[in-house]
């Protein structure tokens, strides 16, 4: 089957749509027992995942502009989720860091994701998520490889 560049550019967008969409609501399914978005609990997880986090940071990871990013933020905070914190090298950066409540919500979270797994996969499940985990890692290599062409060719 020969790919023409248009359905290459096709492929793609349809891909990212599907996938960021059922993202979205398998979030929301696991989230559903707290006042959580999608975004949300992406940004608590990327909090978790990053020790000294910058609001700067979570920006440019999650493509978000830096006063929404920063909006969201102190929602969170107020929530009880993390506590922002100004650098004390420089005042304008604020570093993000989850409360104990925000480790327990991303554990109840994570548990919740994992039910839902196992409810998918039913007895398969273990075999089935290293499956998906290896083509992940395989569409996550590949979309890598497609975004550092796009930035090597930016700096020409």
């Amino acid at each position: 089957m020969e790919v023409s560049k248009t359905h290459v550019n096709d492929r793609i967008l349809q891909f990212y749509r599907n996938v960021f969409a059922d993202t979205g609501i398998i979030f929301d399914y696991a989230s559903r027992e707290c006042d959580l978005n999608a975004i949300q609990w992406r940004m608590l997880t990327m909090i978790q995942m990053m020790p000294e986090v910058t609001i700067g940071d979570l920006s440019r990871i999650s493509q978000m502009n830096k006063g929404n990013c920063s909006t969201m933020c102190k929602d969170l905070e107020r929530q009880g989720y993390l506590v922002r914190s100004r650098n004390r090298q420089d005042e304008r950066i604020v570093c993000l860091t989850l409360t104990d409540k925000g480790c327990c919500l991303i554990e109840n979270l994570a548990r919740n994701m994992e039910q839902a797994a196992e409810r998918t996969f039913g007895l398969d499940s273990q075999r089935k998520l290293e499956e998906l985990f290896l083509y992940m890692a395989q569409v996550e290599e590949v979309m890598h490889a497609l975004a550092q062409s796009c930035r090597d060719s930016e700096e020409e």
